[in-house]
């Protein structure tokens, strides 16, 4: 009897060693580094507080750009088609428990990666309006 009771525990110590398994969300994943993000990211899908922002023309063609230490943000203000006002800024930003944090020498933005694959971006950020909080979300593709 002592012999089958020993079995069973290392049976069942054996099977829950087994069965746990890492969780391999975004907030654990140590692959998602500045090499990661390096090149250009094109908008594609924008949304606000979950509901879905229609995109112009000149908005579709807003870019991230990221650099081994600069960010550079290209937005297409206004007009159409080869027409639109371009906007550019750069900002300083490091990256950190998928957390981008940028910095542009007065003021501290930081966007939660959302979700990170090879080929796509989805940011999300938080703006306050009059004691209101706008929740922003944006896809991005990578630019080939």
């Amino acid at each position: 009897m002592k012999n089958l009771k020993k079995t069973l525990l290392v049976v069942m110590i054996t099977s829950l060693i087994f069965s746990c398994t890492g969780d391999n969300s975004i907030d654990d994943d140590d692959s998602l580094t500045v090499e990661s993000l390096l090149g250009a990211w094109k908008l594609t899908a924008s949304s606000q507080n979950g509901v879905s922002t229609e995109l112009t023309e000149c908005d579709l063609s807003d870019l991230i750009i990221f650099d081994e230490s600069k960010l550079m943000y290209v937005y297409n203000k206004s007009g159409s088609g080869s027409n639109c006002s371009i906007v550019t800024q750069k900002k300083d930003y490091t990256v950190r428990d998928n957390i981008i944090t940028e910095d542009d020498g007065t003021e501290i933005t930081i966007q939660q990666i959302f979700t990170f694959e090879p080929s796509s971006l989805i940011l999300e950020f938080k703006e306050s309006y009059d004691d209101e909080e706008v929740i922003y979300r944006e896809t991005y593709v990578k630019r080939q």
